[in-house]
C-alpha cells in the first residue's frame, strides 16, 4: 500500500470516534493483560456501543435537520450559518486538505506525547478522545494559519503543535466541573470545553456563592413530581413532548401549503411535525443506551491505560457521556437554548450586526443540555437558567468575533463561520499571530 494510503487509513481511523476509541479500549485491555477472548469482546463491544451512541446522534440530527430550515423560512432570517464540520469541510474542499489532515494526525500523537510526559503530577492528564472534534478544531486553526499567510509544510508543523496545546489544555479547563458529575472517572473533550467552564461552572458557582449554597439545593433532578406527571423524568418523553412543541410552532405558522410542499414531502403538516418531534426523542433513548453500554466497556479498559501505558491518565470523551446523570436539568437547558438562540438571531438583525447567525437547531440542543448538566450540579436551578441564557448568547455572538480572525473569505467562501472553542480558539490563536507578524 503506497504511503499516501496509509495515511489516508490513519486519519480515517482516527475521525471515526468508534474505531479510535475501541482502539483505545483495546490497548487497555492488553496492558491489563487480559486474556485474548476477553480483549477481542471488549474491542468488538465498545466499537458497537459507540456506533449504537452515533445512530442515536444521527437520528438527532435528522430530526433536527429541517428546524432550522423552518425557522428560516417562517421567520424570515437570513445570515451565516455555524456549523464547524461544515466548515472544515468547506475549507478541505477549498485547498486546505493537506493542511488540515496533518494538523488532525500530527497533533493528536503530541497531544498523547505531552500528556505522557505531564501526568499525573499536572492537571494536564487528559486523554482527548473525540475524533470529530479534534479534526474541527485542526480546520480552525487551518483557517486561522492560512489567513495570516501560514500554508504548507510551515501550517502542518505549527498547527500540530497548536492543536497538541488545545488538546491538553482544554479538558483540563472543566475537570473541577465535570468530575462532580462522572465522579472522576472520566471528562468531556470537546469543543464546548470553554464554554461549559464559564456557562456551566464558573457562573454557576458564583451564583450559589451569592446565595450562600442555597441555589446548589435547588437541583432540578430533585425536583419532586405529583404521580401524575413522573413520567416527565423519563428523558425521551420530556425531549419529545418540548420539541414537538418547538416544531408545531413554525410549522402551524407556515401552514400546510408550505411545509407539505417544501418539507414534508406531501405528508399532512401536522402529521410530519409530530414524526420529526418523537424521531428526536427516539433518537435520545438510542443514544442514551449506547452511552451506558459505551461506558461500561471503556471505562474498566482505560484503567490499563492509566496504569501501565499513561501513568494516572483520564479519558477524556465526547459530551454525550454525561447526558444519562440529570435528564431535567439537559431538558431545562435545551429548552432555554430553544427560546433565546432565535431571539439573539432577530437581536442582531435589529441591531444591524454586520453578520447575522442562524439558529442552529442542533447547538440548541447538545450546547444547552451539556451545559445545564454541569449547570445544575454548581448552582441548581438558578444556574442552568442564568448559564444558559448567557451560554445561548455567547454561542450566537461569538461566530461574528471569530470571523475576521478565520479569514473564509480569503478562500472564496461565504456564508461560514465557526463557533464553541473553534471560535474563541481562533481569536486567542489570531490575535497572537496577528501580534507576532504585525498584520
Amino acid at each position: 500500500m503506497p504511503i499516501e494510503g496509509i495515511i489516508k487509513a490513519l486519519l480515517d481511523i482516527l475521525s471515526t470516534p468508534a474505531f479510535t476509541i475501541a482502539l483505545v479500549a483495546l490497548v487497555g485491555l492488553i496492558a491489563l493483560k487480559k486474556r485474548t477472548h476477553e480483549i477481542f469482546t471488549g474491542f468488538i463491544r465498545t466499537f458497537i456501543a459507540l456506533l449504537v451512541v452515533v445512530a442515536g446522534a444521527l437520528t438527532i440530527v435528522s430530526a433536527l435537520g429541517p428546524l432550522t430550515s423552518l425557522f428560516v423560512r417562517a421567520f424570515g432570517f437570513t445570515g451565516v450559518y455555524t456549523l464547524e464540520e461544515v466548515t472544515t469541510a468547506s475549507a478541505m474542499a477549498a485547498g486546505l486538505g493537506f493542511e488540515i489532515g496533518a494538523i488532525f494526525g500530527v497533533g493528536f500523537i503530541l497531544h498523547l506525547i505531552i500528556v505522557r510526559i505531564l501526568a499525573p503530577k499536572t492537571p494536564f492528564k487528559h486523554v482527548y478522545l473525540t475524533g470529530h472534534v479534534m479534526w474541527t478544531m485542526a480546520g480552525a486553526i487551518a483557517l486561522v494559519l492560512h489567513n495570516y499567510g501560514i500554508i504548507g509544510p510551515g501550517a502542518a508543523a505549527l498547527g500540530s503543535l497548536l492543536l497538541a496545546i488545545y488538546l491538553t489544555v482544554a479538558p483540563a479547563m472543566v475537570w473541577p466541573f465535570v468530575k462532580k458529575v462522572t465522579d472522576g472517572q472520566w471528562n468531556i473533550g470537546h469543543t464546548q470545553n470553554f464554554g461549559l467552564m464559564i456557562f456551566g461552572g464558573l457562573i454557576p458557582r458564583a451564583i450559589n456563592n451569592i446565595t450562600g449554597g442555597k441555589a446548589s439545593k435547588m437541583e432540578a433532578e430533585a425536583l419532586k413530581l405529583p404521580e401524575e406527571l413522573a413520567f416527565l423524568k423519563q428523558p425521551g418523553i420530556i425531549s419529545g413532548l418540548i420539541m414537538l412543541v418547538v416544531f408545531l410552532v413554525p410549522t402551524i405558522y407556515l401552514g400546510p401549503t408550505v411545509v407539505e410542499v417544501e418539507f414534508s414531502g406531501g405528508k399532512n403538516y401536522i402529521v410530519w411535525a409530530i414524526i420529526q418531534a418523537l424521531l428526536f426523542a427516539a433518537g435520545i433513548e438510542v443514544l442514551l443506551f449506547g452511552v451506558r453500554t459505551f461506558l461500561g466497556e471503556i471505562i474498566p479498559a482505560f484503567r490499563g491505560i492509566s496504569e501501565r501505558v499513561i501513568p494516572g491518565a483520564i479519558p477524556a470523551l465526547d459530551v454525550p457521556t454525561v447526558y444519562p446523570f440529570r435528564p431535567m436539568a439537559l431538558m431545562l437547558g435545551v429548552l432555554i437554548h430553544v427560546i433565546i438562540v432565535p431571539f439573539a438571531t432577530i437581536l442582531q438583525a435589529i441591531l444591524r450586526s454586520p453578520l447575522v447567525i442562524l439558529p442552529n437547531a442542533i447547538y440548541m440542543f447538545f450546547v444547552g443540555a451539556t451545559t445545564g448538566i454541569l449547570a445544575d450540579k454548581e448552582g441548581g436551578i438558578p444556574g442552568v437558567i442564568v448559564g444558559s441564557v448567557l451560554s445561548a448568547f455567547w454561542y450566537m455572538f461569538l461566530p461574528i468575533w471569530a470571523y475576521p480572525f478565520l479569514g473564509i473569505e480569503k478562500l472564496g467562501l461565504t456564508g461560514l463561520s465557526m463557533s464553541a472553542d473553534c471560535g474563541i480558539w481562533a481569536i486567542i490563536y489570531g490575535a497572537i499571530l496577528k501580534i507576532i507578524l504585525g498584520k
